[in-house]
């Protein structure tokens, strides 16, 4: 099988290279980029270890490793499965997912279709793998180690932003960190709204939602909740009010009505209706808790409160329901979450909960 091996300290180059065979008598050195270097440290191979042959072919056939000598035509027939396997079933950091995100995005290669299979389904992996944590009965302390995660600002620059948010921004920020794993940077603009920089989910492009519930015109009588201005090679506002579309402002086919809704419904968080949340077993009662005023659902699926009753020795967290258990994607024991119950049987966690001060 294939090798992955670290360059000596005496050698021109550094980093890691793959050694491989190809069916001759030598094996070929194979280069590793550095988004190729971050799936292989994120899988935990280091150097000596043995690589999947399948996945180090699929690597190479999408320009993650490459080689600076010919090879012939017997190198042996791509697969992605293991290379899709490598990235979306490991625990790939939030930084190497952006990064493959952008690699495979830019991508025009022979093998589009492959790529953009494993690019949906990477889009998809990333908003479920954490949740932040998050103090939601101060929501202004909370938001320094919030803006300091996904800022490169230093401390000094931080602390006005804290300064300026104030308790108008406390509803934004208690429903966006709902959504801390794909927000790259939160920031305050000229006008008072807080703007959400967000990663890439199921559409290419960049985006930004600009909170219009926040800062002097955030009243019941403004016209729109939230302005998302998408950048894929031409900018599109997109005007929406709760969970719909209003209109769209931009170059004409830039953006269809289908693909605002699409951005509309990943990107806009929907007002909770409090009457319609259900409680697990042995949850608190619904007055009880701070809830967020709006949350992140997927589609009709249901919003409930539950409490992580075990977690299993395959680190799954268990929420018991009248009957049976549910499976979260996150949660520790004894923790209150606000789960979005996808299947009967399966729920995301949108946020922790903590006990009301009132």
């Amino acid at each position: 099988m294939p090798s992955l091996n670290r360059y000596a300290s005496s050698n021109s180059k550094s980093g890691y290279f793959v050694r491989a065979n190809v069916g001759g008598s030598h094996p070929v050195t194979l280069q590793t980029t550095n988004t190729g270097e971050r799936i292989f440290r994120d899988n935990d191979y280091s150097d000596g270890s043995t690589i999947p042959t399948k996945l180090v072919w699929s690597m190479y056939d999408v320009d993650l490793l490459y080689t600076e000598s010919s090879l012939s035509t017997s190198t042996p027939s791509h697969s992605f499965d293991s290379l899709s396997d490598a990235v979306n079933g490991s625990n790939l950091t939030e930084g190497t997912r952006k990064e493959l995100v952008e690699y495979f995005n830019s991508y025009v290669g022979s093998h589009q279709k492959a790529v953009s299979k494993i690019l949906e389904d990477l889009r998809q992996t990333m908003s479920v793998d954490t949740v932040e944590t998050y103090d939601i009965s101060k929501p202004a302390e909370s938001a320094r180690s919030f803006f300091g995660s996904f800022n490169e600002a230093s401390e000094e620059d931080i602390e006005p932003l804290i300064e300026e948010l104030g308790d108008n921004a406390r509803p934004s920020l208690l429903t966006f960190a709902q959504r801390a794993p794909q927000l790259e940077e939160i920031e305050i603009t000229e006008q008072d709204t807080l703007a959400y920089h967000f990663t890439p989910l199921s559409v290419s492009g960049d985006a930004i939602v600009y909170d219009l519930t926040v800062g002097p015109d955030g009243d019941s009588g403004r016209e729109y909740d939230y302005r998302i201005e998408y950048r894929d090679y031409k900018a599109s506002s997109v005007y929406v009010r709760d969970g719909e579309v209003g209109k769209i402002n931009g170059p004409e086919k830039n953006l269809s009505q289908a693909e605002a809704q699409r951005l509309a419904g990943e990107l806009s968080p929907v007002q909770i209706d409090l009457d319609t949340i259900s409680s697990t077993v042995d949850s608190p009662a619904i007055s009880e808790l701070d809830i967020p005023d709006r949350a992140f659902t997927q589609g009709d699926s249901d919003l409930l409160v539950g409490v992580v009753d075990r977690v299993s020795n395959s680190d799954n967290p268990l929420v018991e329901m009248e009957d049976g258990h549910m499976l979260l994607d996150f949660g520790e024991e004894d923790g209150i979450y606000l789960i979005n119950r996808i299947e009967p049987t399966w729920g995301r966690v949108l946020c922790e909960l903590s006990p009301s001060e009132t």
